[in-house]
């Protein structure tokens, strides 16, 4: 990302005509706050606005108009200050935890009628939020392909998939396919079938002059008596001699004979289906587009579909396509499409598109909705199927994923995963120690297992029961934090004016509030996105009661750092556990 730093920025209200009626200025309201803008080539390759925000940061505007009636809407992110006179419009900005696209109506006052739009990104404050975003978003979709099959166990997959024309949805469909197409790994698969291409050995009838080499074989014995027109055979050729010996008074040969030659041919099934792979994310674009221009609000979500399209269109123009014909035959089970490196990638993305087409995820709205990137909501869901695999890993599982995670909606299948998951309690395999694994479990305030001050609800608990006493659980609360940079920030001390690092200590309270107020709870931790080792910060020396950091990142080839230190943890307090009901049973007394 190249970033080019401002004093403040203009930013133009353009009305549907695309007219510019007003501006907007933006000025930075302290140092901590920065305002750059990106190169436009750029921007639009990644469907963002040129001039950037950081999330977390205070800045003022004003509307730059000669129309008094005009005001800014954009609640609760822009705030019109109160001293504000007839005709004025300023006050301040505080991005607070929005990231991505920021969409800022310009209304009339008295009616609230719409008359322009503007539109500023606000970044993420790690810079390598677009990489994250891509892995991440991806790794996710894979997921829920995986829970969609498992789901509807599919003998045979249609080819066209019915797409139901909500905005909420094809937004979602739109964001995940974007990345997808964008992410290197697909391009650089669909340049490997362009530049090594699967092909075919084809043999092809082909008529040569008699005078021209060929490959003789039996086919032409049969043309060679019997073809015509036919030639006289000079007297000096050896043949001439040889069929007059042979009773043949006027020796003579076919002008012409019909030879077969193997030829390579890209016209493959295989290539078939590469070229209506990328046909159908095309055709969706254009119809995504078209649907989004229709209905207010979704400026944003047409863009980028038309960007997208456009790509496509002038890839599916190169040369290599234009000798391949349409999809005749399906080849699901070919093994080119399985293993061969591109038509693999191709594949794999063409099977979440089409998953994506009958799965709803209505948690997608806190991650894109309005053009916004919630990257720090979509690490939170990211974590969850991390955390899962190790419960599943971990634990006998009886109860299929699909069952818990997914609910029916006539013939569409819906995630649920916004609306809190539970698996367990579940015996495990060592340890004699049954688990349960939740997610955003509410633990309601005044009840006797949940809290005893206010209502609390961690992103992730383990909940472990030893000697099987459904009476004595022991939690382990873990929540996620994205914007977290290095675990020190979260530890660190308060400078003399009480103010350092304001959001960390926020989490750091909030770790001890699951620590000391939700009953039963031995330990509290933050997952973030870092390099750092694990910290931990114990009472009393033992293991419990404690509370922490790990650093959780995920990584463009498929694994993830630091999962394996949350895993070593997790044994340990299970050891731990066991150890500590094994000595409570030694040292009961014997009962008279």
């Amino acid at each position: 990302m190249s970033l080019t730093p401002l004093t403040h920025a203009d930013v133009p209200f353009r009305n549907t005509r695309g007219r510019v009626v007003a501006r907007l200025r933006i000025v930075p309201a302290s140092s901590a706050s920065s305002i750059a803008c990106i190169d436009p080539v750029e921007a639009r390759a990644h469907g963002e606005a040129e001039v950037q925000l950081i999330e977390s940061s205070r800045y003022e505007y004003a509307v730059l108009t000669d129309d008094p009636t005009l005001r800014v809407r954009c609640a609760p992110i822009f705030k019109r200050s109160a001293l504000c006179a007839d005709g004025e419009d300023w006050g301040t900005i505080e991005t607070r935890a929005h990231c991505g696209l920021l969409r800022i109506e310009l209304v009339r006052a008295n009616t609230g009628e719409l008359i322009a739009l503007a539109h500023v990104e606000v970044r993420s404050v790690k810079l390598s939020y677009r990489a994250d975003y891509r892995i991440m978003l991806t790794d996710v979709a894979e997921r829920m392909m995986g829970l969609l099959y498992d789901a509807r166990a599919p003998a045979q997959m249609a080819l066209r998939p019915a797409w139901r024309d909500e905005p909420r949805h094809i937004q979602q469909q739109i964001e995940f396919l974007r990345e997808t197409l964008a992410a290197p790994g697909f391009q650089a698969a669909v340049r490997r079938v362009m530049t090594h291409p699967h092909r075919q050995l084809e043999a092809q009838r082909e008529s040569r002059p008699i005078g021209k080499p060929f490959k003789f074989d039996h086919r032409l014995a049969r043309q060679i008596v019997m073809g015509a027109p036919r030639v006289p055979l000079p007297k000096a050729h050896r043949l001439h001699a040889r069929m007059q010996s042979l009773g043949v008074a006027e020796p003579s040969m076919p002008a012409h004979v019909d030879v077969f030659v193997r030829r390579d041919d890209l016209d493959s099934l295989e290539n078939q289906f590469i070229k209506f792979a990328l046909s159908t994310f095309r055709d969706f674009l254009a119809r995504a587009r078209t649907l989004m221009r229709a209905h207010a609000g979704w400026e944003v979500a047409a863009e980028r579909a038309a960007q997208a399209e456009h790509s496509l269109n002038r890839l599916l123009k190169a040369d290599f396509f234009a000798d391949v014909s349409a999809l005749r035959i399906a080849p699901f089970a070919s093994p080119v499409l399985q293993r061969k490196p591109g038509y693999r990638e191709v594949y794999q993305a063409w099977l979440r598109f089409q998953a994506n087409a009958a799965l709803h995820w209505p948690a997608g709205d806190d991650i894109f909705h309005a053009g916004q990137r919630n990257v720090a909501a979509l690490y939170e869901y990211w974590l969850f199927f991390q955390l899962l695999d190790w419960f599943c890993a971990r634990f006998d599982v009886a109860t299929p994923l699909a069952q818990t995670l997914l609910a029916r909606d006539g013939n569409a299948l819906i995630c649920m995963l916004r609306q809190g998951v539970a698996l367990g309690p579940i015996d495990g395999a060592r340890h004699g120690l049954r688990a349960q694994f939740s997610y955003n479990r509410t633990y309601s305030a005044g009840d006797a297992a949940g809290s005893w001050t206010r209502t609390l609800r961690p992103d992730f608990t383990f909940t472990f029961w030893r000697d099987g006493r459904p009476d004595s659980p022991t939690h382990l609360h873990f929540d996620a934090k994205y914007r977290l940079d290095k675990v020190v920030d979260l530890f660190a001390e308060l400078d003399d004016e009480g103010t350092a690092g304001a959001a960390q200590r926020e989490d750091l309270l909030k770790m001890h509030a699951y620590r000391d107020a939700i009953h039963n709870t031995a330990g509290a931790y933050v997952l973030y996105p870092g390099n750092g080792e694990p910290t931990l910060m114990r009472r009393g020396g033992g293991l419990l009661p404690s509370l922490g950091a790990f650093a959780v990142t995920p990584r463009s080839d498929g694994r993830v750092n630091g999962m394996a230190h949350v895993a070593a943890f997790l044994e340990e307090v299970m050891m731990y556990l066991n150890i500590d009901a094994t000595n409570r049973r030694q040292t009961r007394p014997i009962a008279r």
